[in-house]
């Protein structure tokens, strides 16, 4: 009898990625999502994967332990995928009550119906060591400018998570990087694809982990099916400048790198732009969060060899499929 998982945030990036996974492997998918989410995207991915078979959707409540208890009693497994993500200051509630209380529910859902859960976390949960030391899954989370909001959701999130460790829940979480590959061209990582499609002039300065969709969703099954419990394991396959990044994306696109460096009184000029702009409610194409963010150098190196071990993609290869099939003429 195939095993039956339930997949938070379904309708989203990693969600949908994770939902054809799993349906590839053969399970049977509880695909959750919010109650007037659109299926627009995952049915890009579905496609783009060439799944044949379809979950079953249901409308979960992340704030509603009760709703959340009566879902994962049918099922084997919990991979939680659901989350906010933003670089602006005036979405610090939505990313607390999404990220951190909809996390502590899952996890009390999940200990109360004796159901394991693997989260979908970030390197943004893991400290920073203020130079370009390595960052492992080991460094100490500590106050840093460099720390967004959502960093901070998702590094109290992950508390959560332990916090049921401790209680008797068995869970693991994967850290991941920037995660690329194909999407709706427009929103999360794809942005990147989008920005250098419309030949922007600047690229960031800084350093940053990239990973492969599909490789995350294959690191999640496998934490899962080896039952590796009680384990934070980063999930990176390469470390690249955002200019190594840029510089790819362009070569497959066809089009020039961008020509300027978002560096000194270009920075400054951006970082008093955003922030004025953020004062006034004005839109602005860039946080000041996600300036910090992407000016400096994060170096991810595991501890562990498990993810080694998968033969994770090359971004490079990432990216070509990726946006062979988002611009396909």
């Amino acid at each position: 009898m195939a095993q039956r998982a339930l997949v938070t945030g379904a309708t989203g990036f990693l969600g949908s990625h994770l939902v054809c996974t799993l349906l590839e492997k053969g399970y049977e998918v509880l695909a959750a999502k919010r109650e007037h989410s659109s299926l627009a995207l995952f049915e890009r991915v579905r496609n783009f994967r060439n799944s044949s078979t379809k979950p079953t959707w249901i409308d979960l409540d992340l704030q509603d332990g009760e709703e959340l208890e009566k879902a994962f009693a049918t099922v084997d497994a919990v991979f939680h995928c659901a989350a906010k993500v933003s670089f602006r200051k005036a979405d610090f509630d939505e990313l607390m009550e999404t990220n951190v209380l909809g996390t502590r529910n899952v996890v009390n859902a999940c200990l109360r119906t004796q159901k394991p859960l693997i989260l979908a976390s970030s390197v943004a949960a893991i400290g920073r060591t203020g130079s370009r030391a390595p960052i492992s899954e080991d460094t100490e989370y500590k106050e840093s400018k460099y720390n967004t909001d959502y960093a901070v959701s998702k590094y109290l999130a992950e508390l959560e998570l332990w916090r049921g460790v401790e209680e008797g829940l068995q869970a693991s979480c994967v850290n991941p990087g920037i995660i690329l590959g194909f999407g709706d061209g427009h929103s999360g990582s794809n942005q990147l694809y989008r920005m250098v499609k419309n030949k922007i002039p600047f690229m960031p300065t800084g350093t940053n982990g990239f990973v492969g969709v599909e490789d995350v969703c294959r690191h999640m099954l496998d934490l899962y099916e080896k039952q590796r419990w009680e384990t934070r394991e980063i999930c990176v396959s390469e470390t690249m400048t955002y200019a190594e990044l840029f510089g790819d994306i362009a070569n497959h696109l066809g089009v020039r790198r961008p020509p300027l460096r978002l560096d000194g009184l270009w920075l400054k000029s951006f970082f008093a732009l955003s922030t004025f702009c953020a004062w006034l409610r004005i839109p602005f194409f860039i946080s000041r969060q996600a300036l910090h963010s992407t000016h400096s150098d994060s170096i991810y190196k595991s501890k562990h060899p498990f993810f080694h071990d998968l033969k994770p993609e090359a971004i490079s290869e990432v990216n070509r499929r990726a946006l062979k099939a988002i611009f396909a003429p």
